[in-house]
């Protein structure tokens, strides 16, 4: 990661945290309309499970100074011992849903 997009990151990502809550709302909000077959994957108290995506975002970019530290050694890890990374498309319209940037921000 290029330092010019290090601190995109990390810029966009302190903007956000004032808001958080509401943001954790579109989020999910945009998620589950996007994707209705991943609403069954949230249960329970989704203020915690808010206040859990926006810790691991926080530890992700404040992580991105030191990635060695953050990302586990793949020797180690969940492949390491037989287990496989579970991922759920997220699908509009056909076509894969990502984050962009706009070059200010991500959006």
């Amino acid at each position: 990661m290029l330092p010019a997009e290090k601190e995109l990151v990390q810029t966009t990502w302190k903007a956000v945290i004032p808001i958080a809550d509401t943001a954790v709302e579109l989020f999910y909000g945009r998620l589950f309309e996007l994707d209705p077959d991943t609403t069954p994957l949230f249960k329970g108290d989704m203020k915690k499970q808010g206040k859990k995506l926006t810790d691991m975002i926080t530890f992700a970019v404040d992580g991105l100074d030191d990635l060695d530290a953050i990302v586990p050694d793949p020797s180690t890890g969940s492949a390491a011992r037989g287990l496989r990374r579970c991922r759920v498309p997220l699908r509009h319209g056909g076509r894969r849903v990502t984050l962009g940037c706009t070059g200010t921000v991500f959006t």
